[in-house]
């Protein structure tokens, strides 16, 4: 099995720090991991970080972009996922903290039960704007916290096979930053590998 932890950063390095280091602490060992990094030119220290820590460490791949935008930098991590094999990616964003063991195989446990391979977290405190208090269907064993529109884009899931169906980030519609990750659950959706409605 071969898990991928995947996230874009740009002039984040003490968050993209802490976001490795909490996923060193929990992820699961007993299953292969790649870390792809992609990085949109920072110039705050990240890069001179990066070029440390993926010369101490094989399973880190680093990508070095210049001022692409979030949704091109997520085309460049498919690109890189493209080139070996694996079985299931978590796309998080660089302030994302892993708090505590087991969360890897559950939702990889989950995607294989519930046929869902693209899981998508939702923070209720986050952004309390976007909750919805109609939609709570319960399916597979998956609550519903929000409609699509609303999807945050900091974490979610997707498998090999889900990809491929689905391809790459639409950066000629949704351009530097904004809504792509939307479009991306709408076509995993369409895919049939989450609900349109009960997302």
């Amino acid at each position: 099995m071969h898990f991928v932890l995947a996230t874009t950063t740009y002039n984040r390095k003490e968050l993209l720090g802490q976001l490795i280091d909490s996923w060193i602490k929990t992820k699961n060992n007993d299953v292969q991991w790649t870390l792809i990094i992609a990085d949109d030119g920072s110039t705050d220290g990240t890069v001179e970080f990066l070029q440390t820590i993926s010369s101490e460490f094989d399973f880190i791949k680093v990508i070095y972009n210049n001022r692409i935008g979030v949704h091109q930098q997520m085309n460049t991590i498919i690109d890189a996922l493209n080139q070996f094999d694996w079985d299931f990616c978590f796309k998080v964003d660089d302030d994302v903290r892993f708090l505590e063991t087991g969360w890897d195989l559950d939702y990889f446990e989950t995607a294989l039960e519930s046929g869902y391979h693209h899981l998508v977290f939702h923070e209720q405190k986050w952004a309390t704007e976007q909750n919805s208090s109609i939609i709570k269907d319960e399916t597979n064993g998956l609550i519903s916290q929000t409609n699509l529109l609303n999807a945050h884009g900091f974490f979610y899931t997707f498998t090999k096979v889900a990809l491929s169906k689905v391809g790459y980030f639409d950066v000629d519609a949704f351009g530097f930053r904004g809504m792509g990750h939307v479009d991306f659950s709408a076509r995993m959706c369409r895919a049939g590998f989450n609900h349109l409605v009960f997302f």
